[in-house]
């Protein structure tokens, strides 16, 4: 549910969502975190919406070192207990 809030954050905004690797809550970490376009459609999802959906490795190399500053939005804080 939460890159279906940060996709309805975006559209509800005017911003271009940001989609973060694709973290499973239901594997366990050994299996990773995948790119999100490796699990689901993204230029799909895009025209679908009607609105602009990039990767995070579309904005920083996974592998950088270089620490940048961001603001970032979360709605996981209203959610969890």
């Amino acid at each position: 549910m939460t890159y279906a809030n940060l996709l309805y954050l975006a559209k509800l905004t005017d911003r271009v969502a940001i989609l973060p690797p694709w973290a499973p809550s239901h594997l366990p970490n050994e299996a990773g975190f995948p790119p999100f376009g490796e699990v689901f459609d993204v230029p799909r999802l895009s025209r679908a919406m009607r609105m602009p959906v990039i990767e995070w490795r579309d904005v920083k190399q996974v592998n950088s070192t270089q620490e940048d500053e961001l603001g970032c939005w979360t709605l996981w804080a209203t959610v969890a207990e």
